[in-house]
């Protein structure tokens, strides 16, 4: 009986990593945008290293950030 209504693998439980991916980057892109522009200490440290928000193309460029 507990089979019928607990389901704990499901296929609506799963999105495809290429869309996870582009969630992930768009919500990277947006923290990034916000701490750069609302957030003196990591302006700087931002400034620092020669880091701008609009460097921020891809997951692998969190690397990039301090």
């Amino acid at each position: 009986m507990l089979s019928t209504h607990y389901n704990p693998v499901s296929a609506q439980d799963y999105i495809p990593r290429q869309l996870l991916e582009q969630i992930q980057l768009q919500r990277l892109q947006r923290i990034v945008a916000h701490e750069y522009n609302n957030v003196e200490f990591y302006r700087k440290r931002m400034d620092e290293k020669g880091v701008k928000p609009s460097d921020i193309h891809s997951l692998a460029d969190i690397s990039k950030l301090p």
